[in-house]
Order: C-alpha cells, then sequence, then structure tokens
C-alpha cells in the first residue's frame, strides 16, 4: 500500500491529526480519491493546495501515474508567487 507523508497543518486538521498514513490505490488519481473516501474534502484540498513527490521525483501532473505497493507520495504545500 502507498504511504503518504504530509506536511501541512490542514492536510492534518483534515485527516483527524494524521501526517502519515498508507492509502490503498495504485494510481495517483486513486489515492486522491481514496483520500476523499476516507476523509471527506480532502481529496480536493491535496488537488488544489499541495504538491507532490512520488519515490522522491516531483510531479506537475501526477494524476494517471501509477503507484506501487512500496511507493512513497510526499505531500507539501504548494509555493506561490509571481
Amino acid at each position: 500500500m502507498p504511504h503518504v507523508v504530509a506536511a501541512d497543518a490542514d492536510f492534518r486538521a483534515r485527516a483527524g491529526g494524521l501526517a502519515e498514513l498508507d492509502i490503498e490505490a495504485d494510481t495517483y488519481a486513486g489515492l486522491i480519491d481514496a483520500l476523499d473516501r476516507r476523509f471527506p474534502g480532502l481529496g480536493d484540498h491535496v488537488r488544489r493546495r499541495m504538491a507532490v513527490a512520488i519515490d522522491g521525483v516531483i510531479h506537475q501532473d501526477p494524476g494517471p501515474l501509477p503507484l506501487s505497493p512500496t511507493s512513497e507520495v510526499c505531500l507539501i504545500p504548494r509555493i506561490g508567487g509571481g
């Protein structure tokens, strides 16, 4: 099961205080859907507000990217600016 690590206080607040958890999913999009089923509204928060690194590689649009059972998915707040 992919392991999710989130460095975001809003994520933790929406996930019942959890900063790390395992989620059953075989794609990044499936992981987001699973997060939303487990913690309603969290999937949308991640889509809109979080950047993602999967197994140490940062992805701009990881939607259909496959995950392995040993994948580590790191979620961090997006950096804004201009």
